[in-house]
């Protein structure tokens, strides 16, 4: 049986995640002869022979700047492509280069490892007015590149990555509510000041999208492109 907090006075904030530059992958060098960091020239080349073309986005070596290219597409009709979409390549559109450059699945068919841990970003949009009231944080980011959740909150919050090892994560998947199972294993902690509301084990699933998990560890989740957290004062009591 879940019991329910009702949460009617809060901050809510909307945090716009944006990476200030790509992924870079480890791939060959030929010049350097050995596995090297590569980052993205936010450049195409395109080669075309009568109606069909070929589309690679170019990487370059981090340290002698040979190239790599990983290919988009092989004999492909620009009629083909989303409309517009083959003029984009042609000009070396750095929102399309961004796509692919942050886009898992297109690397890995490349057999590329990716490397996220050089990627730097901004927070647009959080402003805390009241910090005495609860607060829900709505996490968006258009690209995803595994920023852990746990080091983003201790930057966001001002709060070392060693204090937030000791919280709990709350995701809330429905709005103005906070659950407590009865189980054996206590799936909500006692709020208390600058405490995450944590939702442990089985969770509620509605009102998530596909792919999050139903178990939480705020020390192994990654942000994805979408993500409620609340953070609870300790005036809030959970209801019997």
């Amino acid at each position: 049986m879940n019991r329910v907090m009702k949460v009617t006075n809060y901050n809510e904030v909307t945090c716009y995640i944006v990476p200030d530059n790509t992924p870079t992958i480890i791939r060959h060098c030929s010049k350097c002869n050995k596995n090297m960091e590569f980052y993205c020239s936010e450049k195409f080349r395109v080669n075309s022979n009568g109606s069909r073309s070929d589309i690679w986005l170019i990487y370059k070596c981090l340290k002698c700047d040979a190239t790599r290219k990983l290919t988009i597409a092989k004999g492909i009709k620009p009629s083909d492509l989303p409309e517009g979409e083959f003029d984009r390549f042609t000009n070396n559109d750095r929102e399309l280069a961004w796509k692919y450059a942050f886009d898992r699945s297109f690397l890995k068919r490349q057999s590329c490892v990716i490397e996220y841990a050089n990627i730097k970003y901004s927070v647009k949009g959080f402003e805390l007015a009241n910090n005495d009231l609860p607060l829900l944080i709505h996490l968006k980011s258009v690209y995803i590149f595994d920023l852990k959740l746990s080091k983003f909150l201790a930057n966001l919050l001002g709060i070392s990555v060693g204090k937030v090892k000791t919280l709990d994560v709350g995701f809330h998947p429905m709005p103005h509510e906070l659950f407590e199972k009865s189980s054996t294993k206590t799936l909500v902690k006692k709020p208390q000041r600058g405490f995450l509301m944590g939702l442990r084990g089985e969770i509620p699933s509605q009102g998530f999208g596909d792919g999050v998990p139903k178990t939480l560890d705020i020390m192994k989740c990654r942000i994805r492109a979408d993500m409620d957290v609340w953070v609870i004062d300790n005036s809030l009591k959970i209801s019997s």
